[in-house]
């Protein structure tokens, strides 16, 4: 037989409102940490696609395919 422990769920309405404020400084920090996640994926792209393009421009058919 297992004992059940029960605790309050923290998304039901009569949550204290210390839990409300947790959870909302969760929210914020999450959306801070996946903003920095974006922004470094974007300069991630932007570093990539220059390095792409000077490639080409010191081998212009480096990027032909052989198919073409």
């Amino acid at each position: 037989m297992t004992a059940t422990v029960s605790r309050p769920d923290w998304r039901s309405p009569t949550a204290s409102r210390a839990d409300d404020g947790l959870t909302r400084l969760w929210q914020l920090e999450l959306k801070r940490v996946f903003d920095s996640l974006a922004r470094f994926r974007a300069e991630v792209l932007v570093q990539a696609r220059a390095k792409a393009l000077a490639c080409l421009r010191q081998n212009p058919r480096a990027g032909l395919s052989p198919l073409a």
